[in-house]
């Protein structure tokens, strides 16, 4: 992050030196300085993304120690799927383009809605309190690292808290 301010600061005053002197007018240099601004920001932004993303790099190789920290705890409310089972669910589940998901419905101010996350970032735990979601986001333990680098494995993941006998495992194997 740090990178990509510095250089856009070093792009700017670099773009409006250079538009300045190249133009001979004070006309011409009023306008190289509001064509020397944007350019010299995205071009020293542009360098400035490149060389963090390369720090993150290294950093995403040396496997730098994150921690975990919770985001949010939701309520979620039954789920009937559409599989024609009787019964309530805590979690309904299916695949939208070869992306398994689980889906359930969230009480919120304007009413209930329905919604998902990825299978792949998300644990089930069976409980005998209500049926919830936990959001946890990994980051950095040292927030230094944020400055210099982008964390390319900073991600959520998701705990789904459902009843006890919510999940049934079927293990019926057909050999013939």
């Amino acid at each position: 992050m740090i990178f990509i301010i510095i250089s856009a600061i070093v792009g700017l005053c670099m773009c409006v030196y250079m538009f300045w002197d190249l133009s001979e007018s004070i006309i011409g240099k009023i306008i190289s300085v509001f064509v020397g601004i944007p350019f010299g920001v995205l071009c020293g932004g542009l360098i400035g993304f490149m060389i963090a993303s390369m720090v993150g790099g290294i950093l995403y190789i040396a496997e730098i120690p994150q921690e975990s920290k919770l985001v949010s705890e939701t309520q979620i409310y039954s789920v009937v799927d559409n599989k024609g089972l009787n019964g309530q669910f805590a979690l309904g589940y299916g695949k939208i383009s070869d992306e398994l998901k689980y889906y359930y419905i969230v009480k919120e101010e304007l009413g209930e809605r329905v919604d998902s996350i990825q299978a792949d970032h998300a644990y089930i735990n069976n409980t005998t309190d209500s049926p919830k979601l936990i959001t946890y986001e990994q980051d950095f333990k040292n927030k230094a690292w944020e400055l210099i680098g982008i964390n390319f494995r900073q991600k959520n993941y998701y705990i789904l808290e459902v009843p006890n006998n919510t999940v049934k495992y079927d293990y019926s194997i057909d050999l013939k």
